[in-house]
């Protein structure tokens, strides 16, 4: 029988909730920075704030959501565009005592659209909304919910200034920090309960796996909606102090060049790219002789893959080009890691880094690897969810450790059914694991993933 995979846990680090993090991080490296590229920044212009600033900046728009008389606890629907707004808007929340839940884009059908709205209002008990003058315009035809402007709320927040250790509520690990929404192909949406704790279970264990320290540069365009935007790429790399880029993904997709440009400028060691991104950079520069040695990218360590599976030819044929584009091809050593999350499990949480130039991959689509400290998984028998299954046999994937969520928001039926005994989460996935390297052959469940991330 295969055994039961298992990684080394990680030594914690000393904050114990989110509020810890921000503090942290102000704290210890109060010039760092985190960058933005907005959508309408079609110059690639940079807007740049120090942890410091952005530090006052989330808890005067805490205090300020305050004048809102909402109880401790309130669910807050942040439904935004713009990654600093999302992530302000996420902060000011926490810090006032309140529970963000991030809202991914609704769909254009106005049906849809309603009947989502009302679940969303049915499930919290409320329906207070965080939102731009756009988002506004899309569910102002919704009545009985209680909207609030960002802009209406920066307003109020200037007239604050709230010393910069201030918070509302005093966080304990236990305490409910971030809801996501899955992405309601199968019904409506559940909302995926993360605590302080599996949050920084996750991004400690996340962070020791990429190598990330103080001095690391971080390149994100994966929406702030996202688990992986959200705490893959921001809330990890904060906790280490490392200064962040967070660039829409219209920049990106509109003119994939600029994502090595970044690189190049910024030094970036650790970036975000699915297999598409992949495939589309390879094909748009592959015959690109006149950029051949233009960028610096040597800084470079990491690329996490996922969203949909990694075609090793792809990932070969990538950092192939990558290398014939760099100043110094001998210096850059193109890791693509493939890795397998689901919202439920704060985003990836089993990876496989391989220099795919190195050493050839040993499938059609990248392994999923090994999973990050304190996380274990297994294969199973999906007729009874707890027979293993042998080594290199397949089987239903599951998964446990601190990182997991703790419950579906108000649904009790739906969290009941996703584990099994020993606390073990059915991901819905049929996986192998051979010689503790795991990769997926197909879904138990039937379902499209828009929010989830099925890595």
């Amino acid at each position: 029988m295969s055994p039961i995979a298992v990684a080394t846990p990680v030594v914690s680090l000393q904050p114990i909730t989110l509020h810890d993090v921000i503090a942290q991080a102000v704290d210890q490296y109060p010039s760092h920075e985190l960058g933005f590229i907005t959508s309408s920044a079609h110059d690639s212009s940079i807007q740049t704030k120090t942890f410091t600033t952005f530090n006052q900046n989330v808890r005067n728009l805490a205090r300020a959501m305050l004048e809102w008389g909402k109880p401790t606890g309130s669910v807050v629907v942040v439904y935004l565009t713009e990654h600093e707004d999302n992530m302000a808007a996420v902060w000011a929340c926490l810090l006032a005592g309140y529970l963000p839940c991030l809202q991914p884009a609704l769909s254009a059908q106005q049906a849809h659209k309603e009947g989502h709205v009302a679940h969303i209002k049915s499930l919290f008990g409320s329906a207070t909304w965080l939102t731009s003058e756009l988002g506004a315009e899309q569910i102002n035809s919704i009545s009985g919910l209680e909207v609030h402007l960002l802009s209406e709320l920066k307003t109020s927040a200037e007239t604050f200034t709230v010393p910069a250790d201030w918070v509302a509520y005093e966080a304990k690990p236990d305490d409910e920090a971030i809801l996501f929404l899955t992405s309601g192909s199968t019904g409506f949406s559940k909302a995926v309960v993360h605590t302080h704790r599996t949050i920084l279970a996750a991004c400690r264990a996340k962070g020791e796996s990429y190598g990330l320290t103080s001095e690391s540069q971080i390149l994100n365009w994966v929406g702030f909606d996202h688990v992986a935007g959200s705490l893959e790429m921001h809330i990890t790399p904060l906790l280490y102090g490392a200064s962040q880029l967070h660039v829409h993904a219209s920049a990106i997709l509109a003119d994939p060049l600029r994502l090595l440009r970044l690189i190049d400028e910024k030094s970036i060691e650790l970036a975000f790219a699915p297999n598409f991104l992949l495939s589309k950079l390879t094909r748009d520069l592959e015959k690109r002789t006149d950029l051949y040695g233009t960028f610096d990218l040597s800084s470079i360590k990491r690329i996490n893959s996922g969203g949909e599976a990694v075609v090793s030819k792809t990932a070969q044929a990538f950092a192939a080009t990558m290398k014939k584009l760099s100043k110094n091809p001998s210096a850059v050593s193109f890791v693509i890691s493939a890795g397998f999350g689901m919202t439920e499990t704060c985003a990836g949480c089993i990876y496989d880094p391989i220099d795919v130039l190195a050493t050839e991959p040993s499938h059609e689509f990248l392994n999923l690897g090994r999973p990050i400290g304190g996380c274990e998984m297994r294969i199973v028998d999906p007729a009874d969810g707890t027979t293993l299954r042998p080594d290199g046999e397949s089987g239903e994937l599951q998964v446990r450790g601190p990182m997991i969520f703790s419950r579906y928001y108000n649904n009790t039926e739906a969290t009941s059914s996703s584990f099994v005994e020993g606390a073990w989460y059915r991901t819905g996935d049929v996986g192998i694991i051979e010689n503790g390297v795991m990769r997926l052959s197909g879904r138990i469940k039937d379902t499209v993933i828009v929010h989830g991330v099925s890595y």
